[in-house]
């Protein structure tokens, strides 16, 4: 008898186990590279040193993502990878833009600033610019606050920072000056 109580209670711990390990086997990891626009406007006030300040943001919302859409009520977790990056793009010959600041926003809560990254010569047009180990944790802690809206709320990101011309003359031309924020993600997906 004591025999087929041990077995018994055996089967049962071994159960338990195994549904421990199914919950873990029925979610998935989805990656993704997530693109945010930022167009740069510029400002009235020059700045002390002769620069101009300008400004631009740009948002994400996962229901307008294609890996995320269908899985939003099943999103069980939601990171930005070490390799995120930013990078200027489609500045005329003439412009050079030589600090950029970026700050993050989910839904209505606080906005998180983020370090300032600078220049002195100007950043190339297109050059990959990879994003500080402390901007990562700061996004991923920002980013917290998306879970408890179930990821339905709006994602706000903000680039400012200073050139050497005003970004508001390119506004009515061809060439439009903007940062492309390049998140890249790992999202955990319940099945």
């Amino acid at each position: 008898m004591k025999i087929k109580n041990l077995l018994f209670v055996m089967t049962f711990a071994g159960l338990g186990f195994v549904s421990c390990d199914l919950e873990d086997i029925a979610t998935t990891e989805v990656s993704s590279d997530i693109e945010v626009d930022m167009p740069l406007a510029g400002e009235t006030n020059k700045s002390a040193d002769d620069s101009i300040p300008f400004s631009g943001s740009g948002k994400v919302n996962l229901a307008d993502i294609a890996e995320f859409k269908n899985n939003i009520d099943n999103l069980k977790g939601f990171r930005v990878k070490d390799s995120s990056s930013f990078t200027v793009k489609d500045l005329p010959d003439t412009l050079s833009v030589y600090s950029v600041k970026l700050s993050v926003q989910v839904g209505t809560n606080g906005i998180v600033n983020l370090s300032e990254y600078k220049s002195v010569a100007g950043f190339a047009n297109d050059s990959i610019v990879v994003l500080k180990a402390l901007d990562i944790t700061n996004i991923n802690a920002a980013l917290g606050a998306w879970e408890g809206s179930n990821y339905t709320d709006t994602v706000y990101f903000t680039a400012s920072g200073s050139a050497n011309q005003d970004m508001n003359k390119y506004d009515k031309s061809d060439i439009k000056p903007k940062v492309k924020l390049l998140l890249k993600s790992i999202a955990e997906v319940g099945l």
